[in-house]
């Protein structure tokens, strides 16, 4: 049988009259490769990619899952930080308030004498002005939650003082606010009163605002002289008599 090619398809043609002369074409082009081997060797290839990309993604979804859980468990534990940071705030600010009570003889003992707690006193005081609308139950409940209410007699003058103290770990504006509020109710009674603060560290705001208002301040149970003198003499001119 004889054949002519003039072109491409005649090719085609005569190969597929001719399965068996496919594999002496594919020697004859390849020699070097066993094609058949080949395509086997790239059919098994593919099914190890297939597979391996069957695992990359049930790894990734595993994966996703785990960092699910990971930011869950981070969360919870962003949380008990935050928890244990407030629990150790009040604990601290609990410490300073015990510890300026225990030592508040000897804080204030270079400017009173005759130190004493003056709650029960000022609570009387307290109650006969809520009695008598001088005061709202808002401000009596307020200065009966201050820190330290602490009496004496002003050592120089002998003149009855009361220091009303807030006591934190941080001094911040908050506690010199509170500190002056609480003083301005007293010095409404006729009472004579100092807002004081203490703590073991302080704010720049805090500072500057204690400052500005004539606050004592305590830093590490120390008092600062010139803020005493400035809050002393603040109120002597409120006060004249």
């Amino acid at each position: 049988m004889s054949f002519t090619v003039t072109d491409f398809e005649d090719l085609l043609k005569i190969i597929e009259a001719r399965p068996e002369w496919r594999s002496r074409l594919r020697r004859a082009l390849f020699p070097e490769i066993d094609v058949p081997k080949a395509l086997q060797a790239l059919a098994e290839a593919q099914l190890r990619t297939e597979a391996t990309l069957q695992r990359l993604e049930v790894g990734q979804k595993e994966l996703k899952q785990d960092v699910g859980v990971l930011k869950q468990d981070v969360g919870v534990l962003k949380q008990d930080v935050s928890g244990l940071k407030r629990d150790v705030g009040i604990l601290k600010g609990r410490s300073q308030e015990q510890d300026y009570y225990n030592k508040a003889t000897s804080i204030f003992g270079r400017y009173l004498r005759k130190g004493h707690d003056a709650s029960e006193a000022v609570a009387d005081q307290l109650h006969e002005a809520l009695q008598d609308g001088r005061i709202t139950d808002a401000e009596y409940r307020q200065v009966l939650a201050t820190d330290l209410l602490w009496g004496g007699e002003e050592r120089q003058t002998k003149h009855p003082l009361i220091l009303a103290m807030e006591a934190s770990w941080l001094a911040e504006t908050s506690d010199v606010v509170r500190a002056q509020t609480r003083a301005n109710v007293l010095q409404r009674l006729g009472l004579t009163a100092l807002a004081v603060v203490g703590g073991a560290q302080w704010t720049d705001a805090a500072t500057e605002l204690a400052r500005a208002e004539h606050i004592v301040r305590i830093t590490d149970r120390s008092i600062d002289p010139d803020s005493w003198q400035a809050a002393w003499s603040n109120v002597q001119d409120q006060h004249p008599d």
